[in-house]
């Protein structure tokens, strides 16, 4: 917090250190379990971070991306998608399809539709990050083995029709 103050005294309120302060500060509260507190301060910083950077910026998918975890751990995964898909769409352009940021965006996108009881759409993005995984991290890393046990559960859920919670 003190950074805060200093960023925000020295550079002023729209800078992007005074995003990144606020960014760190609510990746603290986050690990903390305050997450009212950790999205107050994702959402600071992705304001700034929209006023001063580049619309493509990977600083403002990483804010997203933030966002969006809040909002899964609050069980809003309908805005836990929209800040996932949004970031998705940054890092496509930024990285490319075979970047392990991208890989996690998919992952992340398919635990909200798991979430939702959306087999089908959490199958079809855990299948683009288990494919992006094993090729930028290989088959042994535990991204992809977490991924792959991700499939696995869906499959079986599908193949034995269990009911959902719907």
């Amino acid at each position: 917090k003190k950074a805060l103050e200093i960023y925000t005294k020295v550079l002023g309120l729209d800078h992007p250190h005074t995003a990144d302060s606020h960014n760190n500060i609510g990746s603290v509260h986050f690990r903390n379990d305050e997450i009212d507190e950790a999205l107050i301060h994702y959402k600071k910083a992705l304001d700034i971070r929209l006023k001063v950077l580049a619309p493509n910026h990977p600083d403002i998918a990483n804010s997203c991306h933030n966002i969006g975890t809040v909002y899964y751990e609050k069980g809003d995964y309908d805005g836990a998608l929209i800040q996932h898909k949004k970031a998705l769409d940054i890092r496509l352009k930024v990285y490319g399809p075979d970047h392990p940021k991208t890989a996690d965006s998919y992952y992340n996108i398919g635990i909200a539709y798991d979430e939702k009881s959306d087999y089908e759409e959490a199958l079809m993005e855990y299948k683009k990050a288990l494919e992006n995984y094993n090729k930028v991290l290989g088959p042994d890393h535990p991204n992809t083995i977490y991924c792959q046990e991700s499939i696995n559960v869906i499959e079986v859920i599908q193949s034995s029709n269990i009911p959902t919670s719907e």
